[in-house]
């Protein structure tokens, strides 16, 4: 529970391992969907370095399948924010964290620059595909079930 300015009361807030489990999982879906932006990143920053008692989540990150993913993003913590190695919530992997940081380079802001968001959705659909190719080495459980849950997803939203 958070207070409320003037004592008007409280709210409940997520705690800080949930929000840290979600937002790398949001960053995840952007990165496979459109692109991450250097904003995801320094948002995250602030969240991992804005609490001093850490709780260990090694076994929450594998569960969820996102330890891999995590070490990609300390990558990018590291060497661009220049994090300090307390905030570090995986092992840093420096080549795929290369890759990410060079998609987001190229990318721009949600991955802008890519060119997805320009097309129509049946194209769309496959220069997505097409570009997560690219990563099926790195992330083959992610990138082979993405297109059916793509696909899933467009007719769940449409007939919704």
């Amino acid at each position: 529970m958070a207070g409320l300015p003037d004592g008007v009361g409280s709210i409940p807030v997520p705690t800080w391992t949930f929000n840290v489990l979600f937002q790398l999982a949001h960053m995840m879906h952007h990165f496979f969907d459109e692109g991450v932006g250097l904003k995801h990143m320094v948002d995250y920053y602030y969240l991992l370095t804005g609490c001093e008692a850490h709780d260990d989540l090694t076994e929450q990150l594998k569960r969820l399948n996102l330890y891999d993913f995590a070490g990609v993003v300390m990558y990018v913590m590291k060497t661009t924010l220049d994090m300090d190695d307390r905030f570090l919530i995986a092992p840093v992997d420096e080549r795929r964290g290369q890759a990410l940081l060079k998609d987001i380079k190229k990318g721009g802001n949600f991955g802008r620059n890519h060119g997805l968001t320009e097309h129509f959705t049946g194209k769309r659909f496959f220069l997505k595909s097409w570009r997560n190719m690219h990563f099926l080495c790195d992330y083959p459980a992610e990138l082979l079930c993405e297109p059916f849950y793509r696909t899933w997803h467009f007719f769940w939203r449409k007939f919704q």
